[in-house]
């Protein structure tokens, strides 16, 4: 089964994926030459109390290497009401608008700009509390492409020549071609499907026409915003299945700028033959391929391969002309030129532009051979065209396969459908079952849990089955046809803290609309009463998934709801920190802690975005008290989250003053706060390692060495544990830790030693 959900991270693999052009029947992709640059930038909450919209926040994203184009990936990021995103590029100018649906069409990213600058804006509505926008990355293009040989054109000269055909795009990830074709899609009359290979097929990628040249270093060039349109992989079929079987029909999100879909801004498609044309027609091919030729009828030995300066042509628009050789089932061969890029793009009969074949594979040489594709006429295509034509959305539902299993809590679903899903995974319980979908629940109980599918919201025949393991590694815990009816109910023993999958499908490849409900024992953390310990460091991952909304106390800093309980029991009387800022939090959560008891509850305090969308607070506590702890969703959101417990207020830090002599090193690592143990670690000793601290911070040069502090104690060793007292006295205090190398070369000769750089610790 093909997973059709957009996810905003996979767009990594389609863009660095080389597919190596080494045989005969090779697929011609050209992958997208880029790389990953991390960035962090974050703009805090904003709101807009104005009676118009207005410009909150202004971020200017720079990529760290240089680059000729890039594409800029968000994270925690929040538009409310009509707020959006207005993201520009400093090299032309070129700007995209991004709201909170196109942000979410566009898998969290933006379109491709041009030059490595672009500045974002966010744009806030008026009466709106909530926008934040992070950015946490970009893919960055190199300079100059790397795609490599063998030449595949058709004969001894390569006669393709630039076009302008508004059918034709490029897809932009894994680096092949696509088109509109005439259908459209009953649902959304202004909209018209789209062809391409099935070995094309890719998450995250992007439509593009009108393609402007590229460099003469052969690096490619963004057309306008305007004319890039996200695909919609959930909206799609296709298959990878060998010469003849290699399809993928697509539909693409209206521009998030102009709102026009792809036949609305190009105003053409291709029409599809009815039947296959006799051997020796003279086809025509517009397509996306590599181009290492600056001129017409060059030699094929510069075609397939780019190298500067005749990189202006490659991955830009071209048509060659050539016969069909022969057809074979579904297969059809042409002698038409290409190179890597071709793949996916348009064959049609030359005399009328209608379309016969989706070009997929490479063929020729310099003497022979012929290029191959897969006919119009496939049965299957045929069949994907109609289901997606005649379909309101997207195709296979979002979970049609196991790796894409919606969460689900305790209690009664919303509705879910098995329209077009497809077959998968048997049911052992009975022979014939299909067009299945799957569920994930984290159990928040150990315990008898029930999962029925009983509801009068059933139309078909279902079949259930329960899982435990991960995808790769099922272990069915249970399995059921006929319970109520034709509907279906099974029990399974459950554990806390692990995850479930949950498998539905049709009874005879049935399909239809159902619920399913969850019962399980009462929920550990869910109420006040029930709240589990927590102690300093960093807790388990957690899931307010499937939790309830305790009534009272009420939230005081934010709208919050689906919260969870927790108790902390101090051991040290001081400020002590709390927060969800790790990589585990997945969703955008809010924390309040209580003294007194559950039954008398009083509010200490109250926070929801202070890293991101992550909570943190700090609060002074008593040595032997026991505090609760309640962490929920931010407008009753679920997900994961972790718990951090510190004592002091979190704002300690270490760092380095560059002092070292010789080749020996230390690492401090720990957190600099009160009640916490700092660990040092010498490396890099020929003689005898130590470590000392002191808090006078005057450095002294000492024989070719400088000193980096007043020593007040030493630890012998190489490895040094040093615990900061409990004592708030100590919040602000800064104190220095050097290693030395007694009898270590490099240094002082008299005594004979080599010192470390010194770490400045500013206790928090």
């Amino acid at each position: 089964m093909r997973s059709h959900l957009m996810s905003r991270a996979l767009l990594a693999s389609a863009a660095v994926t080389c597919i190596a052009l080494s045989d005969a029947a090779t697929a011609q992709t050209a992958p997208l030459q880029g790389h990953w640059e991390p960035i962090s930038m974050q703009s805090g909450v904003h709101g807009n109390n104005s009676p118009v919209e207005g410009v909150v926040w202004q971020g200017l994203v720079t990529s760290p290497q240089q680059g000729p184009w890039m594409r800029v990936y968000f994270k925690d990021t929040e538009l409310e009401g009509a707020s959006y995103l207005r993201i520009a590029s400093l090299r032309d100018g070129d700007v995209q608008r991004l709201d909170r649906k196109s942000l979410e069409q566009w898998g969290l990213s933006t379109a491709y700009f041009n030059g490595s600058s672009v500045l974002i804006e966010l744009v806030a509505a008026p009466g709106t509390t909530k926008n934040v926008v992070a950015i946490d990355r970009v893919f960055v293009g190199d300079m100059v492409a790397e795609i490599p040989p063998p030449e595949t054109i058709c004969g001894a000269l390569d006669n393709r020549v630039p076009s302008s055909d508004p059918r034709a795009g490029r897809i932009v990830g894994i680096g092949c071609s696509g088109w509109i074709i005439s259908t459209a899609v009953v649902s959304s009359p202004n909209e018209r499907l789209h062809l391409s290979a099935g070995h094309c097929y890719g998450t995250g990628q992007v439509l593009q026409f009108g393609v402007p040249a590229s460099t003469t270093g052969c690096t490619l060039q963004m057309p306008s915003t305007n004319l890039q349109f996200s695909i919609d992989s959930a909206g799609s079929l296709s298959t990878n299945g060998g010469i003849g079987n290699d399809w993928w029909v697509y539909r693409c999100f209206p521009n998030s700028n102009t709102g026009l879909t792809t036949f609305q801004a190009m105003g053409q498609a291709f029409s599809l033959a009815a039947s296959m044309p006799a051997n020796g027609t003279t086809l025509v091919n517009w397509g996306y391929g590599v181009d290492g030729t600056p001129t017409n009828d060059a030699a094929t030995a510069s075609s397939c391969a780019c190298a500067s300066p005749n990189g202006a042509r490659t991955q830009t628009q071209q048509m060659h002309t050539g016969p069909l050789t022969s057809v074979s089932g579904t297969a059809l061969y042409h002698q038409v030129d290409t190179c890597g890029g071709n793949s996916g793009s348009v064959v049609a009969i030359s005399s009328t532009g209608v379309a016969v074949a989706i070009h997929t594979n490479a063929g020729c040489n310099t003497t022979t051979g012929s290029n191959s594709s897969t006919a119009v006429t496939n049965a299957a295509l045929q069949s994907a065209i109609t289901t997606l034509s005649t379909g309101s959305g997207p195709v296979a539902p979002a979970n049609d396969n196991c790796a894409n299993a919606i969460v689900l809590g305790v209690g009664t679903s919303a509705s879910y459908s098995t329209v077009g899903a497809t077959a998968g995974t048997a049911f052992p319980c009975v022979a014939s079952a299909s067009n299945d979908v799957w569920f994930r629940y984290n159990a928040l109980a150990t315990g008898s849990h029930a999962f029925t599918i009983c509801s009068a919201t059933r139309t078909f025949d279902t079949v259930l089955e329960v899982f435990s393991g991960s995808c790769a590694a099922l272990t069915s815990l249970g399995c059921n046809d006929d319970a109520c009816s034709t509907g279906s109910s099974l029990t399974a023993t459950l554990t806390v803290g692990q995850s479930y999958l949950i498998h539905v499908g049709g009874f005879g490849a049935a399909v239809g609309t159902f619920d399913l409900n969850i019962a399980a024992p009462a929920v550990a953390r869910d109420e006040c009463a029930t709240a589990t310990s927590i102690a300093l460091g960093t807790s388990a991952v957690f899931t307010n998934t499937g939790a309830t909304t305790t009534a009272t106390p009420t939230w005081t800093c934010a709208t919050t709801g689906n919260d969870l309980w927790f108790t902390f029991t101090a051991n040290c009387t001081a400020p002590t920190t709390f927060s969800t800022c790790t990589a585990a939090r997945t969703l955008d959560t809010v924390m309040s802690i209580y003294s007194g008891t559950c039954a008398a509850p009083t509010l200490l305090a109250c926070n929801d975005d202070s890293c991101g969308l992550g909570s943190q607070l700090t609060v002074n506590v008593v040595s032997g008290q026991t505090y609760f702890l309640r962490v929920g969703g931010f407008n009753s959101l679920v997900g994961n989250f972790q718990i951090v417990a510190q004592c002091g207020t979190g704002t300690g830090a270490m760092t380095t003053t560059p002092m070292a002599c010789g080749t020996v090193n230390m690492t401090v690592t720990g957190t600099p706060g009160i009640f916490n143990t700092l660990t040092c670690t010498v490396t890099g000793a020929t003689g005898l390692p130590f470590v000392g601290y002191g808090f006078n911070l005057t450095p002294v040069p000492f024989c070719g060495c400088t000193i980096g502090h007043e020593w007040a104690g030493s630890f012998f060793g190489a490895t040094a544990n040093i615990t900061i007292p409990c004592n708030p006295f100590f919040i602000g205090l800064q104190f220095g830790l050097q290693g030395l190398d007694l009898g270590g070369t490099g240094g002082c000769a008299s005594p004979q030693l080599t010192a470390t750089d010194t770490i400045i610790v500013t206790i928090g």
